[in-house]
This record gives C-alpha cells, sequence and structure tokens, in this order.
C-alpha cells in the first residue's frame, strides 16, 4: 500500500472516529468518549508519521533537536535558562501536539535546568517548579535564582527538596541581566539572606554561584562552612559578596575542602573609586584548599598575613590567579612574596582602579626571569588616570619574550577609553611590540575593543 492511500484511509478512519466522539457526546457516553478518543490519537500520530518526515526520526534525534533549541541568546550573548513557563520550551513543546507533548515528557534531558523569578507572584508557582523538576527524573539538576531570596522563602525549600540531585546553584539578586564593565557603578547597599537548613546534604553539588547585587549575608562563618561540609563534590564557588557576624564566629579552625578548584571572593565591579569596601575578607582564615586551581580574590581589605598563611597551608597547585592587591598590601615587597607562593602560576591577572602603582608593580616584578617561570600570560584590566610607561612594559616583555627560557606567550593591557590621557603609543616602543608579536607573542594593548598596536 502506498503512502498517499494509507494516509487517506487514516484521515476517512479520523472522521469516523470524530462523528462517533460527537454521537458519544450527544448521548453522554462518558467510557466511550474516552475510548474513542484515544483512537483518535493513535490515528493521528500515524497520520503524522505518514505525512510528517520529522515524526519518522527515532526519538533520541527528535529529542535531542528539542534540546538543541532549548537555549538562546540574546544580543548580549546571556544564554536563556528554562523557565516554568507555558509559553516557552520545554513546557511551550506540551501545548503543540501529542508528538511533542510524548517527545518532551520522554526527555529528561530537557527539564534539567530552571530558572525561578523573584518574587513569583503566584502561589502555585513552586508547585509547578517542583513538577517541571520532578521530569528530569533522576538527572542532576542546575537551579538558577533570580531575585529576593528573602521575600520567597518557598525557592529554598524547593532547592532542599532536591537537594540530592542538585548539581549547579545560581543566586542572582538581579532578575534583569546586564553587560558588566569596568565602569560600573557601586551598587546600593542591601543584602540578601542565603541560609541552607542545618542537615542539608548536597552530595552531587559542583557549583555554586552567590551574585547578588550588594552583600550576601550570612549569620555565621560557621554556616558558610555548614555549605562547604554539606557539598564534598563542590568543584567552584563564586561569591561576589559577603557579611559574616564576626561576633558571633565560633570556628576552632580552618576546614579542608579537598575538591574545590576553582574560588572567586568579591568582585572587580564593587569597588569604589575611594577604595570602601562591600566584602567581608573573614572565610579566607577558616579555608584550606589543597586541589585549588584558579583563585580570583578582590577584596580591599584582606590582610597580607591572612593571605600567605591561606596559600601556606593550602599549597595549592594554583594556576590561575585573578587579583585586585588590597590597599594595605606594600605593593613590591608584599606582592612579589605573596606570588613567590605559587610558582605552579600559568595565568596572572590584575585589576585595579585606584592608580598606576599595581601595573607599575607588576611589570617591574616580571622584569626578572626566574620570577614566576610558569608564568605565560599576563592580563592587566587598568582605569588610571596617569600615562602608562610603555617603555617599561616593553622591556619587560622583550626579557620575557620569544627569546626567553621562560617565555611569555600573551600579555594584555587592557584600560577605559578615559584612561592613559588618550596617548598613543611611542613609536619605538610600538616598533618592538609589533616585532614580539611578529615572533608569536600576542599583545593587546588598549581598550577592549580597540588594540593601539
Amino acid at each position: 500500500m502506498s503512502r498517499a492511500l494509507a494516509a487517506a484511509e487514516l484521515r476517512q478512519h479520523m472522521e469516523e472516529l470524530t462523528a462517533a466522539i460527537a454521537e458519544a457526546e450527544r448521548t453522554n457516553r462518558t467510557t466511550r468518549i474516552l475510548d474513542l478518543t484515544f483512537q483518535l490519537n493513535e490515528a493521528q500520530r500515524k497520520l503524522n508519521s505518514f505525512v510528517d518526515p520529522i515524526a519518522r526520526l527515532p526519538l533520541e534525534i527528535q529529542s535531542h533537536i528539542f534540546l538543541y533549541v532549548l537555549h538562546s541568546e540574546d544580543q548580549l550573548g546571556h544564554v536563556s535558562i528554562p523557565r516554568a513557563n507555558s509559553r516557552l520550551p520545554p513546557m511551550g513543546f506540551l501545548s503543540v501536539s501529542c508528538l511533542w507533548r510524548d517527545i518532551a515528557l520522554s526527555s529528561p534531558n530537557l527539564w534539567r535546568e530552571l530558572e525561578l523569578e523573584l518574587p513569583s507572584g503566584d502561589s502555585n508557582y513552586f508547585d509547578l517548579c517542583g513538577l517541571f523538576l520532578s521530569r528530569a527524573r533522576n538527572l542532576s539538576l542546575s537551579i538558577t535564582l533570580r531575585g529576593s531570596l528573602d521575600l520567597e522563602p518557598g525557592a529554598l525549600d524547593l532547592v532542599v527538596q532536591h537537594s540530592h540531585q542538585l548539581e549547579n546553584l545560581t543566586l542572582n539578586q538581579e532578575a534583569k541581566r546586564r553587560e558588566q564593565t569596568l565602569t560600573l557603578e557601586r551598587p546600593r547597599p542591601r543584602s540578601v539572606t542565603f541560609r541552607l537548613e542545618r542537615g542539608t546534604q548536597l552530595p552531587c553539588l559542583k557549583t555554586l554561584v552567590l551574585q547578588p547585587n550588594a552583600a550576601t549575608e550570612f549569620g555565621t562563618i560557621d554556616e558558610l562552612l555548614d555549605v562547604f561540609r554539606a557539598a564534598p563534590a563542590l568543584s567552584t564557588f563564586t561569591v561576589d559578596n559577603t557579611w559574616f557576624d564576626l561576633l558571633s564566629a565560633e570556628v576552632s579552625g580552618p576546614f579542608t575542602h579537598a575538591s574545590l578548584h576553582t574560588l572567586s571572593l568579591g568582585s572587580p565591579l564593587y569597588h569604589d573609586d575611594e577604595g570602601l569596601r562591600t566584602t567581608s575578607p573573614s572565610m579566607v582564615p577558616y579555608l584550606t584548599l589543597p586541589a585549588l586551581k584558579n583563585l580570583s580574590v578582590h577584596i580591599l581589605d584582606l590582610t597580607y598575613n591572612d593571605a600567605v598563611a591561606f596559600l601556606s597551608r593550602s599549597s595549592p597547585p594554583l594556576e590561575s590567579l585573578y587579583m585586585s592587591i588590597p590597599v594595605s598590601w606594600r605593593p613590591i615587597p608584599d606582592f612579589a612574596d605573596f606570588l613567590r607562593h605559587i610558582p605552579s602560576l600559568k595565568t596572572l591577572r590584575l585589576c585595579t582602579r585606584r592608580n598606576y602603582r599595581d601595573v607599575d608593580c607588576c611589570v617591574e616584578l616580571l622584569r626578572s626571569s626566574d620570577f614566576l617561570p610558569n608564568l605565560r600570560a599576563i592580563k592587566l584590566d587598568a582605569d588610571i588616570q596617569v600615562p602608562v610607561h610603555f617603555e617599561r612594559v616593553a622591556r619587560m616583555l622583550t626579557l620575557r619574550g620569544p627569546a626567553s627560557t621562560v617565555r611569555l606567550e600573551s600579555f594584555e593591557l587592557r584600560f577605559s577609553a578615559s584612561s592613559n590621557l588618550g596617548l598613543p603609543l611611542p613609536a619605538h616602543v610600538k616598533s618592538t611590540l609589533q616585532q614580539l608579536v611578529q615572533d608569536g607573542l600576542k599583545i593587546h594593548i588598549g581598550a577592549p575593543h580597540e588594540n593601539m598596536l
């Protein structure tokens, strides 16, 4: 039988079933209606397989197509995360057709990620979110909370309910995303409280990101350490700003976490021009991280002794450091001694919004070829109002350039349009740097989207 003939017979059969359903509805025969409706849906499914080539694909391929279109990017490159919204995928797939509904409900990968916009404004919202996550079955979960937890305690209840499956948890105080720049204004001083019920276990948690637009508040340092204790598999922890009640801290000594390899404390975006702080450094003395490979620390009142003690007891195989040099440090002696504790360092990135000393300090230190022998990449983010000493930069890069045994692979000096007083590169410096580029060294000097070379 040809495909066209089979499709015609199915359409005829569906017309007969539709007429029979109408008759059953007229006589109020509920059981008969259900049976006929089931037959009609099956006939429609078969017809779809004849007339729709997509419907003939294996379920695994159809599911992969759904997964491919699930995430989309906006103009800033932000990737959307699925939400419990009937008009958006994957929930939107359920109302297209019976076939699409079956595919969506048979594809647990579609339901592994959920973004909650708080406040919800719906008393049934968290029940709907719970149903959404249950469709992921036994797969690991990723949950993103955007908004105020203080107004929505049900959000953390949902996290606790699914804590045994939770792999990634992100808290972002701002419901609307915006592009981050060096010139972002300091946020209004407000905080969001983050506390997990004592005893909650997070055995699968690998990533925890707390990025409110002001400060994340913990009652005590021990409440933060409870999160580390509950998540032995945690590998990445990011917190933009934290505040602790130091007077009630009762921690006997540093807690060792053997799995954490990426730690980010504070953000350069929250440092104002006066060097005021919104971040408490109090977690540093209470952590020992022997597996740490990537460290980002922007805590302007972090003490030199606490920082060096942390590195000494952890002895981490640190490969990447992104840092704002604290205000109390002596730029060259303290920073140099700090860096000598991490000879494994491959990537060094500094951010300064105060003056030239951080950039100058880094350039001066690296003129020694035996300092940080494994260093391959330098990134300097500068928002400074004095001219850059390009001659020093060129001399340092020549010493650690392609001809050196401890050669750099890339160097970036990025500053805002208002920095460096608009002065160009001197001709002889530009010529030297261009020669280094020809020899294989990647160099960027200038604004983020403008290389002066």
